[in-house]
């Protein structure tokens, strides 16, 4: 497992929703004392790098893909969010 590789999906909306926004609020030389304080390593750096310093619309495009994803896993194995849907008929 990679940096980019968060284990289940309670800990990638919490990568999203927490900590995505507070790496991308920090100023560079905060991020730089953040990566140093943690002893971060060449490796590390790279994938924080190339994962969460995204514009905006790259945000809001893997947000979208994320939910889409989301949606279509759940329809694969019956997720509740699916059978409960089936049983009140919401569309």
């Amino acid at each position: 497992m990679g940096p980019w590789e968060p284990v289940g999906q309670g800990l990638q909306q919490s990568v999203m929703v927490d900590w995505a926004p507070f790496w991308r609020n920090l100023t560079d030389e905060q991020k730089e004392d953040y990566l140093n304080r943690w002893n971060a390593s060449p490796e590390w750096r790279d994938a924080i790098d190339a994962r969460y310093n995204v514009t905006d619309e790259e945000l809001a495009e893997e947000a979208r893909e994320f939910r889409e994803s989301y949606v279509e896993e759940a329809k694969g194995r019956g997720g509740f969010l699916v059978r409960i849907k089936g049983i009140f008929r919401i569309r």
